[in-house]
């Protein structure tokens, strides 16, 4: 983490996949008042067009003179994600967001929704990756995002479809983080929690009512794309690997699943901490437990 300096973003050239709505839009916004130009990627052109329009007016409401773009692709596609390549050319900043969740009962759901989750979520994370990260290897220089989720440290009912696919993908920036250390190229990963968005509505429209019961017991907290997509900025900005979300236990379930990565907090803290977050967690999963079976019990 860079202590005393804030990373900046003025004049950086970033990507962003599955940047016309929610997280990913919210990311954008940020990026755009830091000074960053910014090209969206998605695979609606309609929506696509709307989000650079709308990321255009408040760039100009904010005297903000940077270059705003859209590429329609979908990341599923590797020629679209060529083409996407050579539009975009040289890029500094690489935030992986594209991504879908389609839950349903394990033994409810066909095989094939395990393998079209996985091949959006994970492998069009990785298509992106194999074809960006070569330029920012070759220059030495680079930032990667790669946005996991809540469910990829915490799986519940419901989502074993998609918390796999996104455990593929934290563990994936685990591995590149590392490997990439000599290069100069830095990456992050961010773990939204529920966050309101259309992906989100989309979500609930196949849900299994235990994940409902999984929720409330839970509090039912679901935050905005803003929220989220500041608390990654923050760690952008800060150097972080980790990047945090507005959920400080989801946080917490991060720090102690750290492994091998760098750790969110400092050593002396982390210890200190340690038993609060074994019980914290210890709590949550019995909490967890009770609202499946009283659920099916009902």
């Amino acid at each position: 983490m860079l202590w005393g300096r804030k990373k900046s973003f003025l004049g950086a050239h970033v990507v962003i996949t599955g940047g016309s709505t929610g997280i990913g839009f919210a990311l954008a916004q940020q990026f755009v008042s830091k000074g960053a130009h910014v090209i969206l990627i998605a695979r609606t052109k309609s929506r696509l067009d709307t989000a650079v329009a709308e990321l255009r007016k408040r760039a100009k409401a904010s005297d903000r003179d940077v270059n705003i773009r859209g590429f329609p692709a979908d990341t599923t596609d590797p020629s679209q994600i060529a083409a996407a390549l050579k539009y975009a050319g040289e890029v500094d900043v690489l935030v992986c967001c594209a991504g879908a969740s389609y839950p349903g009962r394990f033994l409810e759901q066909d095989v094939q929704v395990f393998e079209e989750t996985m091949n959006l979520n994970y492998f069009g994370t990785l298509r992106v990756l194999k074809a960006f990260l070569p330029g920012m290897v070759r220059r030495g220089e680079g930032e990667v995002v790669l946005v996991s989720s809540a469910a990829a440290v915490c799986g519940v009912a419901g989502y074993s479809s998609y918390a796999p696919s996104k455990a593929a993908v934290r563990s994936l920036a685990d591995t590149l983080r590392n490997e990439l250390l000599p290069t100069g190229v830095h990456v992050s990963v961010a773990y939204p929690p529920d966050t309101d968005t259309p992906g989100y509505a989309n979500e609930n429209t196949t849900k299994p009512s235990e994940c409902h019961a999984i929720s409330r017991a839970a509090g039912d907290v679901l935050y905005t794309p803003d929220q989220v997509a500041e608390c990654m900025m923050r760690g952008l900005e800060q150097g972080a690997y980790h990047l945090p979300s507005p959920d400080f236990g989801q946080n917490l379930m991060v720090a102690a699943s750290a492994g091998l990565s760098p750790h969110a907090y400092n050593g002396l803290l982390e210890f200190l901490l340690a038993p609060f977050v074994a019980l914290a967690l210890r709590i949550f999963g019995k909490i967890v437990d009770k609202a499946v079976l009283k659920h099916a019990a009902s």
